[in-house]
């Protein structure tokens, strides 16, 4: 068997907070997971940093000694493995009082000559280094004091070897950083490049980022996330992910939509790639702290996958860590070929069918693909959008008898046993030129934006068949994908804000349209169309920390959204008010406000959609009053857009998540209080086993 098919794959390790258990879990289709007692080698320590293969430890208490007149404190450093068992001590380090190591890196397993151990000392910006793979005379850590021009405040962080040269960046107003390894004086000489990496501001309160090496190549990921209001400190909800690659000729940073033949692994003490071959390619793995969870980000597609990672774990543990027999040590892990049999069968292709030859697609002769073209064409006709495109793919005799989808209401007339009134999913990210509608079946249709000149478009907000269009920083329209209308707006009044948020009201003949930005202080910004300029109206810094909340609400002729503490706020006519009441009704992980039949709803949702709650506002006494039934109405729900509609036969009283298990979208059922899978009807326990898609929004077709 091919070397390639049988590279191990990473594991996931948790160690339990009471150093006792210490448990592994593998990942995949099959996943295997083990616990066992933990080595005496992990106790009383503390893991700093995991890199080929090695787990970089600290000892939890350090030793205080009075030297000359000062304090200094000495740590002691330690290699593990977590495969093979084996340790190796350091001598200690003795650093002053009160100084700090800001990260610490491995630079090449400890097997090879030039291996060392790199920390970064803050206080007195400094590197330390120990040689492991040196001669024993020189033995000893190295200080090498950092002469670059940083802030007072400024540290280094996210250190990767890459190249035989180790990488960090600043953390404010983040700069690169490259540092040359392997010279013969002991020296490490320091770059500092102008250009700053790639900031991720927009929709976000908070991020992660992480420098991986991947075959020679530097990537930049983004973990971007919105803070929950459970009160229990859950892990936080990645709302998007965003990848970046280095171009080492220009020094520059570019996006990166796919990733061929390997996958990135996340997690806060270890971060790696590695070719697959067991798993899909052009993936992102990631764990989230105080979170037993398995996420994994499909480029391809922009969804995020949830797991448990496995059963059984100690229920007090640590954040999981990735862990990975170092690819150039495989060989022990290899089996003999004569252990493998490989059983072939030929088979026996449908005479329906086109098969491919030599990379050449081959048609071949059956009965089904001559009928006649007006039979064809009413086949297609009985077909639903998603099984019309399949049926337009065979060849082209179908595509003859099927033209292609006008997505325009007379045109869709001509389907029979489909309601296009169905809400659908509409996917959109920053850049791109052609929008996806995915709908309850998660069949995916195409749609390229109007005007092809625009580029740099973002979707910020949709409303009844209206999305608000968002190009560069600046730029702004509305445009309503069924009706092929465009409403342009005067462009945004600011510069280098962060916009969180954005609403406009019902009746697209009125436009009241408001975002909320962020620059140095908080500010709404507001436009009545007829008048055709924006005003401004600015607030405290603290007013708009909109924790796992969903965009503004159009209520009653005002806007309504939680501020930081979970109390309603409204806009008005160009101003603003506080409610005392109604108190948060629970705490949360997410939340939307909706209106449903003239009444304003709110939907929390727990962790991973372990529990779902509905209030209706009771305007006259300013109290959440828990809902047990929508009635004839069904609502959707997503970061972008939320809102209710009359149900559809057979789908009342249920809540859409921009969700999907398997191929179908995912609702919460107030009749069965359960969540289920749309048309199998399958039960769920939570929003484990699901797929989120990110970027996207519910909008309902209107075509007018």
């Amino acid at each position: 068997m091919d070397d390639k098919a049988k590279r191990p794959s990473p594991l996931l390790l948790f160690l339990s907070k009471d150093e006792e258990k210490m448990c592994f879990s593998s990942i995949g289709d099959e996943k295997h997971h083990f616990v066992q007692t933990t080595p005496p080698e992990l106790h009383g320590k503390e893991v700093q940093a995991y890199y080929h293969g090695w787990f970089i430890l600290l000892d939890k208490e350090n030793q205080q000694r009075w030297i000359w007149s000062l304090w200094y404190q000495e740590k002691r450093y330690s290699l593990w493995n977590p495969l093979t068992f084996e340790s190796i001590n350091l001598p200690p380090l003795t650093l002053k009082a009160k100084r700090e190591i800001g990260f610490c890196i491995l630079s090449s397993p400890p097997g090879n000559p030039d291996s060392m151990l790199i920390l970064y000392e803050t206080k007195d910006p400094s590197l330390i280094f120990f040689r492991i793979g040196i001669a024993i005379g020189y033995k000893q850590w190295i200080h090498q004091t950092i002469k670059l021009m940083l802030d007072k405040y400024d540290v280094l962080t996210n250190p990767v070897i890459c190249n035989r040269t180790l990488y960090c960046h600043t953390f404010s107003r983040p700069k690169l950083v490259k540092i040359e390894l392997g010279m013969p004086d002991f020296r490490l000489p320091l770059t500092l490049f102008e250009e700053c990496i790639p900031s991720f501001g927009e929709d976000s309160i908070m991020f992660s980022n992480y420098m991986i090496e991947s075959c020679g190549e530097l990537f930049l990921i983004y973990l971007v996330k919105r803070a929950s209001v459970d009160g229990q400190q859950s892990p936080l909800q990645v709302i998007s992910v965003e990848v970046f690659g280095l171009d080492f000729s220009a020094m520059v940073w570019n996006k990166v939509e796919s990733i061929k033949n390997r996958a990135f692994f996340v997690s806060v003490i270890s971060s790696f790639s590695c070719p697959v071959t067991s798993l899909p390619e052009s993936h992102i793995y990631f764990t989230l702290p105080m979170d037993k969870s398995l996420y994994s980000f499909n480029m391809d597609d922009k969804t995020v996958s949830v797991s448990l990672a496995g059963p059984n774990f100690p229920i007090s543990c640590c954040s999981p860590i990735w862990i990975m027999a170092d690819l150039r040590l495989t060989n022990i892990l290899r089996q003999s070929k004569g252990d493998i049999q490989v059983e072939r069968k030929e088979i026996q292709l449908p005479k329906n069918r086109e098969i491919v030859k030599h990379g050449k697609l081959e048609q071949v002769d059956g009965d089904f693909v001559k009928l006649p073209l007006d039979v064809l064409f009413a086949i297609g006709k009985c077909l639903a959008p998603h099984d019309y495109l399949n049926f337009r793919s065979v060849n082209k005799r179908f595509r003859m008898s099927a033209p292609p989808i006008r997505w325009t209401s007379a045109a869709l007339e001509g389907f029979e046993g489909y309601n296009f009134l169905l809400p659908w999913l509409m996917l959109c990210r920053k850049g791109d030129s052609i929008c996806s509608f995915i709908d309850l079946w998660g069949a995916k249709y195409p749609l390229v934006i109007p005007n092809n000149q625009l580029k740099n478009v973002t979707r910020c907000y949709s409303r009844e068949g209206w999305c608000l269009m968002l190009q560069g920083e600046h730029s702004i329209f509305l445009w309503n994908p069924f009706a092929e209308k465009i409403i342009l707006l005067p462009d945004l009044p600011w510069e280098g804000r962060t916009i969180h948020c954005f609403g406009f009201s019902s009746s697209i003949d009125c436009v009241v349209l408001i975002g909320v930005t962020t620059y140095g202080y908080d500010c709404i910004d507001y436009i009545f169309l007829e008048e055709g300029r924006w005003n401004s109206l600015h607030a405290s810094l603290d007013l708009f920390v909109l924790a796992g909340c969903s965009n503004l609400t159009f209520h009653d002729g005002a806007f309504y959204t939680f501020d930081k503490n979970g109390k309603l706020f409204t806009f008005k006519e160009g101003a603003f008010k506080f409610f005392d009441k109604p108190e948060q009704p629970c705490c949360f992980h997410q939340c939307y406000l909706v209106e449903c039949d003239g009444k304003l709803l709110s939907v929390f949702v727990g962790f991973l959609g372990k529990w779902i709650r509905i209030f209706s506002l009771n305007e006259s006494q300013m109290v959440w009053v828990e809902v047990k039934s929508l009635g004839s109405y069904t609502i959707y729900v997503s970061y972008y857009s939320s809102f209710a509609i009359p149900a559809t036969h057979g789908m009342e009283n249920r809540v859409y998540f921009p969700r999907f298990y398997g191929k179908n979208a995912v609702y919460y059922s107030l009749s069965s209080r359960k969540l289920h899978s749309h048309s199998t009807e399958e039960v769920l326990d939570s929003f484990n086993n699901t797929k989120e898609q990110l970027y996207s929004s519910w909008i309902q077709p209107k075509w007018s």
